[in-house]
């Protein structure tokens, strides 16, 4: 990724990601190292630690890359879900992305979840944000149980939309899929490649 967006949904700002060294000189075979963290898997809101991994990202500041295509990853075998996939969610119903629209705004992103059990079932997504070619990742983070999700009732579907704004010149996207699975704010966190929508 190349930046994201902060600010506010009424205010949106596209932050690029940068590191500052203030007073720092960087001679010939410098590196520039940063320590981060991520969640892999499963993300459980209550023990935000589970799953945590630490790492270290080592850059060697003699070798300056100005082509860089995004978004860099290192491919892993079904780690990114194509646009028609069904992915199983909290209670086992089934969530499915329907259609994706283009507007004058960004994108619409029309959801269905099928509720194979005999209980009501919500399945909360959030707002799910997505990362263009560009590496910029658009939409403003909020944590997915708090935006509102229609019931989905026993032996049946429900059907709901969510947008992002997005630049009109932007292509190639990812949705970054946040998914209530297996209990209440237990997230699994998909990757569904709309780059051919």
């Amino acid at each position: 990724m190349l930046g994201y967006v902060t600010g506010t949904k009424a205010e949106p700002e596209t932050q690029q990601i940068y590191v500052e060294c203030k007073g720092a000189e960087a001679s010939p075979g410098s590196t520039l190292s940063i320590d981060y963290s991520y969640v892999t898997g499963e993300y459980n809101y209550y023990y935000q630690e589970a799953n945590k991994v630490e790492a270290k990202l080592e850059v060697n500041l003699d070798q300056v890359v100005t082509d860089a295509q995004y978004p860099i990853a290192t491919p892993i075998e079904g780690l990114v879900q194509k646009s028609d996939s069904k992915i199983t969610a909290i209670n086992d119903c089934v969530l499915l992305l329907t259609e994706v629209v283009r507007t004058d705004e960004g994108l619409q992103l029309k959801w269905q979840t099928t509720n194979p059990g005999e209980y009501p079932s919500y399945v909360h997504i959030g707002n799910p944000p997505v990362i263009g070619e560009d590496g910029i990742i658009y939409g403003v983070y909020e944590s997915p149980d708090l935006t509102s999700v229609p019931i989905t009732p026993a032996g049946d579907k429900a059907e709901w939309t969510t947008e992002v704004a997005v630049p009109s010149d932007v292509k190639g996207f990812y949705i970054l899929l946040s998914v209530e699975s297996k209990k209440q704010r237990l997230f699994v966190n998909y990757a569904v490649d709309i780059s051919d929508k």
